[in-house]
């Protein structure tokens, strides 16, 4: 198996986030930096037992305690390294390369000895295929010696690792991993150990699409000193506490604080209360540490001015049930207290004034706050009442609203005058204004009943068209009516010519029919139509009836659902032809002479 190993260039950089923090700089003039064994395309550099050493010589050093010059490495390291680099070699590229954090636990400071450790991904064959396992244990050790190979006792100081320079000293750093469990392994590696991480990758059936990639910074020079000095927020908004600070170890420490508005202070921690606008600028931090190194540095401090935030209601007072929208302005973002939001409507509770309190944000993220005072008003009780809620056609409705100072009703209805509605059932609707102009709706249904008086009547019968309803028979006499004792059914057969009418009672209301003339008592109808024979039915086109001696007929052919789809009125001749084009089905043929009717069954083809 070949196996190809891509490494990065040094990048010499020491990142800290600390209050107080050692500057990098230059190595001292004169100082030598020896790499063994140098970096190559194979990366076996990082795959020796004994990893790489970086021998630092001078000449002529400068005094530790004087020039105050130290060497380390952040707690930190970045970008150290990948068991899955997706870069082709030889490329000088990597990729998801894993960070690496001091771990103290498995540090000996007093034998200069550091142990970096963190979680990174290799990809290897496990069982026969490829796996990426994104948990593979990591470490860097990093051990610290003198000039002959002594350990130099290192110290843990603002995130840094540091070990004082007084003469050549050498650093030596190893990559580890430990090998994974289940993967399928050359010889010599073996699971669950820890092994030079490079080694490691040599070891494992790799996917020649990968390779292997270590990194690692070889340490900052510093000169002792006060580093950046950073308030607990960068910057502030009008009103808040600041507060300067900055954390040192060790013993005989003075500070010494200015800044803008003659602001001074001994205290290496110290609070401005309720910071004004003014007090914005830069602040200057002067030191003496614990090694007698002095230096002083600066930190800029912005107070922001608060936003000019407005809170808005879209009404001030306003009716139960509608729809409050509560908007902030002057500011980026808004936030409501009693569960509102921002633009989006509501429906609030009746009382008040309720005020509400917007809390708006600007682009600093600084707040101020505003408030707005909102009345609900209650509904008028309205009550919408009819004299009566059934009534019979014709009879007189009054609607009539009650609990409002006025009153609206539609279907172009007043309050309080009476109309006579149509039949059917109706739903009528009030609007009451209350005296705070707040509106409320109610209703009340009226239903109007009608009575079928019409009748059908075949001389000399006559029949009611209302079903189930009270029938009472009356013999017409001018304009006033007579009662026919006992005729109270549905159907009623003249005994005598004369006229009549139905008085009928349905629903709870009362109609009279129209008079009908009965004219055929005594008379035997069907002499009269002896001569009538229609021809030929059922018919195709065209019908002929003939008539006989009748004149002054009419005919009137009915579907069967009683429209009237022929008629011919004042037939003198003794036969009478016509064309009759309608849909198949059943037809009615009606013949009439002197008021007498005869009604046949036609069938059309």
């Amino acid at each position: 198996m070949k196996t190809i190993h891509l490494l990065t260039a040094f990048a010499f950089l020491v990142l800290s986030t600390n209050t107080i923090a050692q500057t990098p700089v230059d190595a001292p003039t004169g100082t030598d930096t020896t790499i063994v064994p140098t970096w190559d395309l194979n990366g076996t550099a990082h795959g020796n037992p004994g990893g790489r050493d970086y021998v630092y010589n001078n000449l002529s050093w400068p005094d530790y305690l004087a020039t105050c010059y130290v060497f380390g490495y952040n707690d930190t390291l970045f970008s150290a390294i990948n068991g899955n680099n997706l870069v082709t070699p030889p490329t000088f590229n990597c990729s998801g390369l894993t960070n690496v954090i001091y771990d103290p636990a498995q540090s000996n400071l007093a034998n200069g000895e550091l142990y970096y450790t963190g979680i990174t991904t290799y990809k290897y064959i496990a069982g026969g295929s490829y796996t990426v396992n994104t948990n593979i244990a990591v470490r860097v050790r990093i051990t610290f010696t003198d000039g002959a190979g002594s350990p130099i006792t290192a110290q843990y100081y603002n995130s840094v690792l540091l070990i004082p320079v007084t003469g050549d000293f050498n650093v030596n750093v190893i990559f580890e991993s430990l090998s994974p469990a289940g993967a399928d392994y050359a010889p010599p590696g073996v699971a669950d150990t820890w092994t030079p991480s490079i080694s490691l990758f040599d070891y494992l059936s790799n996917d020649p699409a990968t390779s292997i990639c270590t990194s690692i910074d070889p340490g900052s020079f510093y000169s002792f000193t006060v580093g950046t000095v950073v308030p607990t927020i960068g910057d502030y908004c009008e009103g808040e506490d600041i507060y300067l600070s900055g954390t040192i170890s060790g013993a005989n420490i003075t500070f010494d604080w200015s800044g803008p508005n003659g602001f001074a202070s001994l205290d290496l921690l110290d609070t401005i209360f309720a910071s004004s606008i003014s007090e914005s600028g830069e602040y200057i931090l002067e030191v003496i540490n614990d090694f007698g190194c002095p230096n002083r540095d600066t930190t800029t401090v912005t107070v922001n001015a608060l936003p000019n935030v407005v809170a808005n209601a879209n009404e001030l007072e306003m009716c139960d049930g509608d729809t409050l929208i509560l908007t902030g302005s002057g500011a980026v973002s808004y936030s409501w207290d009693n569960s509102v939001t921002d633009g989006i409507g509501f429906v609030p509770t009746v009382g008040g004034p309720v005020k509400y309190i917007v809390t708006g944000t600007d682009v600093n993220a600084c707040e101020n706050i505003d408030s707005v005072e909102v009345t609900v008003l209650e509904l008028p009780d309205v009550v919408a009442s009819a004299n009566e809620t059934v009534l019979c056609e014709g009879d007189s409705l009054i609607l009539t609203g009650a609990g409002a100072v006025s009153y609206s009703w539609n279907n172009g209805v007043v309050d309080g005058v009476g109309f006579v509605p149509a039949g059917g059932t109706v739903k009528y609707i009030i609007t009451g204004t209350g005296a705070n102009a707040c509106l409320k709706l109610d209703s009340v249904e009226v239903t109007v009943n009608t009575v079928d008086a019409t009748v059908t009547t075949t001389d000399p019968s006559i029949t009611a068209n209302a079903s189930n309803a009270i029938y009472q028979w009356l013999i017409c006499e001018g304009d006033s009516y007579s009662v026919i004792s006992g005729e109270i059914a549905q159907d009623f057969d003249a005994i005598a010519n004369g006229t009549y009418a139905v008085i009928v009672e349905e629903n709870g209301c009362i109609d009279t029919s129209e008079c009908t003339l009965i004219v055929t008592v005594g008379i035997d109808v069907n002499s009269f139509f002896e001569d009538v024979s229609i021809f030929p039915n059922p018919v195709q086109e065209s019908i002929s009836i003939t008539l006989g001696s009748l004149d002054e007929v009419s005919i009137k052919v009915y579907s069967i659902d009683g429209q009237i789809v022929y008629q011919k009125d004042n037939i003198n001749a003794s036969i009478h032809h016509f064309e009759f084009n309608e849909a198949s089905g059943v037809y009615f043929l009606e013949v009439i002479h002197n008021g007498l009717k005869s009604q046949y069954k036609l069938i059309k083809e």
